[in-house]
């Protein structure tokens, strides 16, 4: 969707490896460096959503998960939040994807 897309790094890469891919965004260092919704899907949110969301709630499930991690699991991989009709995977806490439980 324009307006929704920070850059072309690995977002497009990942479109293309898997449709039900609807979002995909990187943090690094607090900094959003990429943010794209996949123009096959609909987004349900406004962009400023969806920024507020990387910003703000994701590193706090992050750091949570983390700091439950370091407790006595040996750390973790990633994390995945079912929400309705889609899976939230965050890897190594700089990566999110949006995957789809349906077809576009």
């Amino acid at each position: 969707m324009e307006g929704r897309a920070i850059s072309n790094g690995i977002s497009n890469r990942l479109f293309e490896l898997d449709s039900n891919i609807r979002y995909v965004a990187v943090n690094q260092r607090s900094r959003i460096v990429e943010m794209e919704q996949n123009p096959k899907w609909p987004s349900y949110n406004p962009p400023d959503t969806d920024r507020m969301e990387e910003l703000i709630v994701n590193p706090v499930v992050l750091e949570l998960a983390k700091r439950r991690g370091v407790l006595d699991l040996d750390g973790i991989r990633y994390v995945v939040i079912r929400e309705r009709s889609m899976f939230m995977k965050w890897i190594r806490r700089k990566v999110r994807l949006a995957q789809s439980l349906t077809t576009p």
